[in-house]
């Protein structure tokens, strides 16, 4: 057996032999960039690999070389063309001759590149992408929960560094109106292999404290095609899909939208914007606010009018009875005393002889009548002020509860008081038939806010 054994230099002249014969001429080959190493040389090293789309098994995997002189062309050629950076994970279209040497073994020498290939590849993979997430009815879950009214409280996923995050943060705090926001950053990578992971892990921390916040703000703030082609990713829009809170984006870049844009319940084009879009929510739930407090002061205001001139036609009304009362009580008294002089003159003119046993008589019964008519005057003096007192302090007691009504209809005071605000997408709800059974509504309190998801509705 041995004497028809060959040695290993015979083996791989053969190997050498076949490869030459099979591969005369140079290749074009497609796979992916698994690893990229440039040297103090300037010579790239690359290892190439085939998954399966399916399983993402790899199914090959073969080093690769581009020396100095030509990597100094293909990759500046390659990201002027295409936009993107020559890095690891970008699936590529190049021209290589195969190697293979005694010692060193087989490799690849690129010597070519198409840089249209990886264009269409990254188009076709985001296509895809989009897809999954449509045909699993996700796509639009983020888009469909309910906006808070009062975004206050807000998780920020960014890298403290970045610029963006620092425009975003200083428009927030610097308002012209002098809200207050409360926010929080949950750092990540924006750029490089570690996107993915780093948002992930961000968004599993948000998740822990969700009932803390309102919204989650994504921010960036610009970059080229490949620093947002990391967001061109599955894992990160699904998740966001799946959120339980509302998210916005600020990546910062006008002219493409990244699947992250895409899914996410805003896109806004920069950091600044984001911050803006959060301000005039804030300042919308003030002229709301405003608004009602308007109506109810105008509602009262018409109402203690109303009352003031029934109370003022009342007094008048009062006064006026009261006066012509007493003068026909003056007119009656005169009448009588005037028919008992005269009757008393007629009398004594007719009885002149019975005239010292009258006087006497005269004087008892002019004295009574007189006393009689005084005190109907009197007491029908006594009836008219208690009547007018006491429709007086009727009317007083009307105008000091209307007041106390206005008062206690301020909104603070009824929030103080244990009453509450409910709304619906920012809109007050006034009444039940505005609201749908598994809606989401807000209700604010005093001291705080309560989201609740309607299960039940009674009239």
């Amino acid at each position: 057996m041995a004497e028809n054994a060959i040695t290993l230099s015979v083996l791989h002249e053969k190997i050498q032999s076949i490869l030459k014969s099979e591969f005369d001429d140079s290749t074009w080959i497609v796979a992916e960039i698994s690893e990229l190493k440039v040297n103090q040389s300037g010579h790239c090293y690359l290892e190439l690999i085939e998954k399966d789309p399916h399983s993402e098994k790899i199914l090959a995997k073969a080093k690769a070389t581009i020396w100095a002189y030509t990597f100094r062309m293909l990759k500046p050629y390659f990201e002027t063309t295409s936009g993107y950076e020559f890095l690891s994970g970008i699936k590529i279209l190049v021209k290589i001759n195969i190697e293979f040497h005694a010692i060193y073994g087989y490799s690849l020498n690129v010597s070519d590149i198409d840089p249209t290939y990886t264009l269409g590849d990254i188009e076709k993979r985001r296509i895809e992408i989009i897809t999954r997430l449509k045909n699993e009815g996700v796509i639009e879950m983020n888009k469909e929960l309910l906006f808070p009214t009062v975004p206050k409280n807000i998780a920020i996923i960014s890298t403290e560094t970045a610029a963006g995050y620092g425009d975003f943060v200083n428009q927030l705090n610097n308002n012209e109106f002098g809200y207050a926001f409360h926010h929080k950053l949950f750092p990540a990578f924006m750029q490089g292999e570690q996107v993915e992971t780093s948002i992930l892990k961000a968004f599993d921390k948000i998740f822990q404290h969700d009932s803390i916040f309102d919204v989650v703000v994504i921010i960036r703030g610009g970059g080229s095609k490949s620093d947002l082609s990391w967001f061109d990713n599955y894992w990160i829009a699904y998740t966001v899909t799946q959120f339980p809170i509302p998210v916005l984006t600020g990546i910062g870049h006008e002219q493409d939208d990244t699947i992250t844009d895409l899914v996410a319940h805003k896109k806004l084009k920069t950091p600044t914007a984001a911050a803006d879009f959060l301000i005039s929510k804030y300042y919308e739930f003030e002229e709301n606010l405003g608004e009602l407090e308007t109506f109810a002061y105008n509602h009262i205001s018409e109402k203690i009018n109303y009352e003031k001139a029934s109370l003022n036609n009342v007094i008048n009304k009062v006064v006026i009875g009261t006066k012509d009362n007493i003068f026909n009580t003056k007119q009656i008294f005169n009448s009588v005393q005037h028919n008992i002089m005269g009757l008393s003159h007629k009398f004594l003119s007719n009885n002149e002889m019975k005239l010292d046993k009258l006087p006497q008589k005269i004087t008892y019964k002019t004295t009574k009548a007189i006393d009689f008519s005084r005190y109907r005057i009197d007491e029908l003096l006594r009836i008219f002020s208690f009547s007018l007192k006491q429709k007086i302090e009727n009317q007083k007691h009307k105008l000091e509860t209307a007041e106390n009504t206005t008062e206690l209809l301020n909104s603070d005071n009824l929030l103080k008081k244990g009453y509450s605000i409910t709304s619906q997408n920012g809109k007050i709800i006034r009444d039940i038939n505005e609201i749908e059974l598994n809606a989401e509504i807000e209700t604010v309190l005093y001291k705080g806010r309560i989201k609740s998801k309607i299960m039940q509705t009674k009239k």
